[in-house]
């Protein structure tokens, strides 16, 4: 067992190095060649002069928007081959923003972006570096700028996200697209001039409160809060020498996520506030939580969004809230395993406190993944909610041995 194998891809474009069909050279460019195939940008393995240091994805909490995705990679710079003044240098007249990075451990995708900024450092050792930052395609959503427009009345969420992403001044792939339909309904709203195009998809999506974020492979998704989750073929996470063993755990039992008191504001509706008297009662103090300015088609369904959240947290609740692993005392299996779970994914986690009692057995979605990465070690954090939240431990899931079982204790999200 060893740390796994980081390859960093850079798509400099296509030039003299690159093994692609190039029409009319007299060596790659003659047909029927099995060496130099007709194809696009060719990615570059810089991982000889890497060093890849973290990876963050994700979100802290259920109820938080999701932060865009950012990779910090350094390269060795003492040849100054990645040096943008340097005129022998090897890409010399490529260093700059907005190239395309893929970042694989044993061959899987872990993070898939564009460089953002590079930075150059020359100490007097000589030891020089060029370092630049990954962001991934919620980092573009971000810079973008709408022109002014006029929403479409009676919309779900993924169509309306479907709109935002075909917009001229947005023209986001269509193939790099996963949207769920979603189970709201937007009402038609005035997009002004210069609103940003990602604060923008996230007050959508935050009117079905659902997740958005770019997968681990580049893939802008977006998952509706009704979406069906099965605990079958979930890995398990235990500290009891069975499933993979992990290395740090955190619990939350307090009030990061206790609210009593919810709002919800749909524009050109009255505010709708639910209250939990019992919650109150019980701790002596309100803890509010307030969605404002949110483009709902109906006020009902404002109402229904605050009695949602008021059910899901007006009550403490148990929660895992991250795991740790290490990859480099893990089998290949297992460490596939790990590398392949993304933002959205579940996992069964079992915990039992010093060895004492019942154990903690609860299925999680993964909100959040860092990776931790050094030359013999390699670390990746999960940050978890509870799939059960708001059910008393007890969801319906599809196709789950127990919590599949229908009339018994495991119930329907709303």
């Amino acid at each position: 067992m060893t740390v796994p194998t980081i390859t960093v891809l850079a798509y400099f474009g296509i030039d003299a190095t690159s093994s692609v069909f190039i029409l009319d050279d007299a060596t790659k460019g003659l047909l029927d060649g099995a060496t130099y195939l007709l194809g696009g940008d060719v990615g570059i393995d810089i991982s000889r002069s890497a060093r890849v240091g973290q990876i963050t994805r994700g979100r802290e909490r259920a109820i938080d928007e999701f932060q865009a995705g950012v990779a910090t990679i350094t390269l060795n710079n003492r040849d100054r081959l990645y040096d943008p003044l340097y005129a022998a240098g090897t890409y010399f007249g490529k260093i700059k923003p907005g190239l395309h990075v893929l970042i694989q451990a044993n061959g899987i995708t872990i993070f898939d972006g564009l460089i953002d900024d590079w930075n150059f450092d020359y100490p007097i050792s000589k030891d020089s570096t060029a370092s630049f930052d990954v962001v991934d395609q919620l980092a573009t959503l971000g810079s973008g700028e709408f022109d002014a427009w006029t929403t479409t009345a009676s919309q779900t969420i993924g169509a309306r996200l479907t709109s935002i992403l075909n917009r001229n001044e947005v023209s986001f792939p269509s193939g790099q697209r996963a949207l769920d339909t979603g189970t709201s309904t937007l009402q038609a709203d005035a997009v002004s001039w210069g609103s940003n195009v990602l604060n923008y998809c996230q007050l959508v999506t935050k009117c079905d409160l659902g997740s958005f974020f770019a997968s681990r492979t580049g893939v802008l998704t977006f998952y509706g809060r009704n979406r069906v989750y099965t605990g079958v073929g979930a890995p398990e996470f235990r500290d009891d020498g069975t499933g993979i063993r992990y290395a740090g755990i955190t619990i939350d039992y307090g009030t990061e996520l206790l609210f009593n008191r919810v709002s919800v504001d749909a524009t050109g509706f009255t505010k709708q506030t639910v209250t939990d008297s019992a919650s109150f009662q019980a701790f002596n103090k309100w803890w509010s939580l307030s969605l404002s300015n949110l483009p709902l088609e109906t006020q009902a369904q404002a109402l229904d969004l605050a009695n949602y959240l008021l059910n899901l947290y007006s009550q403490p609740v148990t929660r895992i809230s991250s795991i740790t692993v290490n990859l480099q005392d893990k089998s290949a299996t297992d460490q596939a395993t790990i590398l392949s779970l993304d933002l959205g994914s579940v996992i069964r986690v079992v915990y039992t406190p010093n060895s004492v009692g019942t154990a903690i057995d609860k299925y999680c979605l993964v909100e959040g993944v860092t990776h931790d990465i050094l030359p013999q070690a390699h670390s990746v954090t999960f940050k978890l909610s509870n799939l059960a939240d708001g059910f008393s431990g007890s969801p319906f899931i599809l196709d789950d041995a127990n919590a599949g079982l229908l009339d018994g204790t495991y119930l329907l999200a709303f």
